[in-house]
């Protein structure tokens, strides 16, 4: 479709953003873009760059579905740590 990676990935955080539904332990890996092949310090890596983006966003947003959204996503963040020990 010629749309680069970085672009692709603006598009599906504006998209999580404004999900209506709670998400859980199962969308883990999806939600972060996590590949459970690679190893532990590509993920852990992964998820610290994810971490800051969520927390600036979060800081960022106001009150409300979007700041809750947010919210989800670092604790998923942080369960995924733990899961991956990192």
């Amino acid at each position: 479709l010629g749309i680069d990676s970085k672009e692709l990935e603006k598009i599906r955080d504006k998209q999580i953003v404004k999900l209506q539904t709670k998400a859980d332990d199962g969308m883990l890996e999806n939600l972060l873009d996590l590949d459970p092949s690679k190893g532990t310090i590509v993920i852990c890596e992964k998820l610290k760059n994810e971490f800051i983006k969520w927390n600036s966003r979060l800081n960022s947003l106001p009150e409300g579905e979007e700041k809750d959204n947010a919210q989800q996503m670092l604790d998923l963040i942080g369960k995924a740590r733990k899961k991956y020990d990192c």
